[in-house]
């Protein structure tokens, strides 16, 4: 089994050891029997980039009832419950919500987002404003139960103090900088997962030196592998530029429905997390000085 340095190990020693690790996982084979005994897998059905939903039209069969306006998530935890929409032929100011994994999202040139008619009228029984932010997990937890739908999160005291909706057209061109302070890149989409609630991964766009001159390259990158930064507006990417281009980049218009087992080994040995888990915390910076 190749060797892969500990949690432990690796949040108590420089960068080094961290691309001691990474290398590894970004490029040996691992064994049969190591795959019995790691998540090497995680699967995301019927992704869903912000880029595309943003602005697209919610329907009831053939009859447009309102457009995407924006979603509400929660970084650190990592919920993306709800999608605020702009009802047509009413008030400008007048939003609805409605839950993320209610309907069926329509790829196409005119891609749309697809009601049967019992949300179609649950959608307009559930006007919410949403003008508040951050928004209170209370507030989000009584939109979703007007669906009939459970929230994905425990509802007790702890967890009413920590979740916290934002909108998620403010992550979109977040800045990403290494733990020194560099520039790295740029969010530059953020690809949802609407059956579990939760951001997928983010598409983090990286400029490069080629041959041909300065490019763009665009690679996958999960949500807990982030750093919440101390600056607004920013976040901390530890993994080594020279690693992170070591990936495939990601294809434009292309959005993969599977999480890489390099990327799920290295928030575990990094981090001890859950690969669909939250933005890490801004403490961790502490930690790499």
């Amino acid at each position: 089994m190749p060797f892969v340095p500990s949690p432990s190990t690796c949040r108590s020693v420089t960068s080094g050891c961290l691309a001691v690790a990474i290398a590894l996982m970004l490029v040996l084979d691992v064994r049969a029997e190591d795959k019995q005994q790691t998540k090497t897998t995680v699967n995301f059905e019927g992704v869903v980039p912000a880029s595309e939903l943003l602005g697209r039209e919610v329907r009831e069969n053939s009859t447009t009832l309102a457009a995407v306006d924006d979603v509400l998530v929660d970084l650190h935890s990592n919920y993306a419950p709800v999608a605020v929409v702009k009802p047509f032929m009413r008030t400008s100011n007048e939003t609805w919500v409605l839950p993320l994994s209610a309907g069926n999202w329509k790829n196409g040139p005119k891609s749309t987002w697809q009601l049967s008619t019992p949300q179609a009228k649950l959608l307009v029984q559930n006007v919410g404003s949403t003008s508040q932010s951050p928004i209170p997990v209370g507030v989000v937890s009584g939109w979703l139960k007007g669906f009939s739908i459970t929230p994905p999160w425990k509802e007790d005291a702890t967890v009413q103090q920590q979740l916290q909706f934002v909108s998620l057209k403010s992550v979109l061109h977040q800045q990403v900088k290494t733990p020194q302070g560099e520039p790295l890149g740029e969010i530059q989409d953020v690809v949802l997962a609407p059956a579990k609630q939760k951001i997928a991964y983010t598409l983090l766009a990286v400029p490069a030196q080629t041959k041909a001159g300065k490019n763009t390259a665009v690679y996958l990158v999960p949500l807990a592998a982030y750093i919440a930064g101390n600056e607004a507006g920013v976040w901390v990417l530890e993994l080594p530029r020279e690693d992170l281009t070591r990936e495939e980049p990601v294809a434009a218009g292309t959005f993969p429905d599977g999480m890489p087992r390099a990327w799920i080994e290295y928030v575990s040995v990094r981090y001890g997390g859950d690969i669909e888990g939250g933005l890490q915390a801004t403490d961790r910076l502490k930690k790499l000085q």
